[in-house]
């Protein structure tokens, strides 16, 4: 295994090294793993086998004033591992690490005894001046971080860590497959370049952040990251474009499984029926209430939507029993159409399912007076099975 007299943990057995190798946390397992080819096999081969490998729960990237990669594994239940890589300052002096094996493993955890003169540890243009971590305690989200500050000598864009986030990802067996970019923490040429890179990756959640109301440069940016971003699972838009942002087909042309935007203002309903993601929650949407009857009764005339779950967060009250009863009774109502309501009585939510004969289903509902729902099941023609089948939680 290794050579060295001096670093006894890799002459333990290999059961007793398995189990010290699990009980490490995810900060000192990396740590292990640096200090030769040998400890890294190991780790690494500790984070493949099956139940390390069913415990993995996330990995984030979040871009912001400071750069972050969060980890979390069920192993480590309400604790979060959050890397803060900064570039390096500059009166920070770097010295060349000694050789030595056992002084490199026992620095790792060294607090630095001279302030501005640290020896540090590369992770793939990564440094680590102090393994030694701090912890914040979040009673409210019950929850605690450990964090570890890294360095970049260069400013810690997508480019600059993709090594090191390679390096994490090999060693937890775990891809990074989230982004969070709060965009107005960079200049328009800093997003451009961060959205390229990714855009090259097989990420599958995307998060853009706005910390205040877009300026027009803003809108500029967000048109730019819009038109490239592809997410193959979800895509979150928290922030608030100007009035004249508008809505372009090609913003969502990769069809994310789901879509939520958080401030909807600039999507019509018009636009809602072009989205082809399958589960779409629109927050603070101009689009009126009465776009829910015409949604309905499109549905009712034959339509079947692109999308599996629609949900609308509308500026004034939805009437659903009154605009199902109008499409549903009316003169010129599809009679092979039924209704069956459904009350739920710890919430203030209220649906309604639609059976057609061609067996296919709809759920309309209305949570706190203003959500609407639209939810499309799958093809049903039992209606005791349908309304014992759904509930309140399949769409809300």
């Amino acid at each position: 295994m290794s050579t060295s007299p001096n670093f006894p943990l890799l002459y333990l057995p290999i059961i007793v090294l398995n189990q010290v190798l699990k009980l490490m946390t995810p900060f000192e397992l990396i740590a292990v793993s640096l200090c030769s080819k040998t400890s890294k096999r190991l780790c690494k081969s500790i984070r493949s086998e099956i139940q390390c490998e069913n415990a993995k729960d996330m990995f984030i990237m979040r871009y912001s004033t400071s750069t972050t990669v969060w980890l979390r594994f069920k192993y480590f239940p309400k604790i979060e591992w959050m890397f803060d890589v900064r570039k390096i300052p500059k009166e920070f002096k770097l010295r060349k690490p000694k050789k030595n094996f056992l002084h490199k493993i026992l620095s790792l955890f060294r607090k630095k005894e001279r302030k501005n003169e640290v020896t540090p540890t590369n992770i793939m243009n990564m440094f680590a001046t102090d393994w030694t971590s701090s912890t914040e305690i979040l009673p409210k989200e019950n929850v605690t971080i450990e964090s570890l500050n890294m360095y970049c000598s260069e400013e810690p864009l997508a480019s600059t860590i993709n090594p090191g986030i390679l390096y994490l990802s090999d060693i937890f067996n775990i891809s990074m497959d989230h982004v969070e970019l709060h965009f107005q923490d960079f200049n328009r040429e800093q997003n451009e370049r961060l959205i390229d890179f990714y855009k090259q990756q097989n990420l599958r959640t995307l998060t853009l952040v706005g910390k205040r109301f877009n300026t027009a440069e803003d809108d500029k940016v967000l048109d730019y990251i819009l038109c490239r971003q592809n997410p193959k699972l979800r895509l979150k838009l928290a922030l608030e474009p100007t009035s004249e942002f508008r809505f372009k087909n090609e913003y969502f042309r990769n069809h994310t499984e789901v879509l939520e935007i958080n401030n909807s203002q600039w999507i019509g309903m018009d636009d809602v029926l072009q989205l082809e993601s399958l589960h779409i929650d629109l927050y603070k949407s101009k689009i009126e209430s009465l776009a829910m009857k015409s949604l309905i009764q499109k549905w009712v005339d034959g339509w079947i939507p692109k999308w599996r779950t629609l949900m609308i967060e509308h500026p004034e009250n939805v009437n659903i029993d009154l605009y199902v009863e109008e499409i549903v009774s009316g003169e010129n109502s599809n009679a092979d159409v039924k209704s069956l309501r459904k009350e739920a009585a710890t919430v203030n939510y209220v649906q309604h399912v639609l059976l057609r004969k061609d067996g296919h289903a709809a759920v309309v509902a209305v949570k706190d007076d203003k959500i609407g729902w639209f939810h499309v099941v799958e093809k049903v023609f039992q209606k005791d099975f349908l309304i014992d089948k759904i509930s309140e939680d399949d769409i809300g």
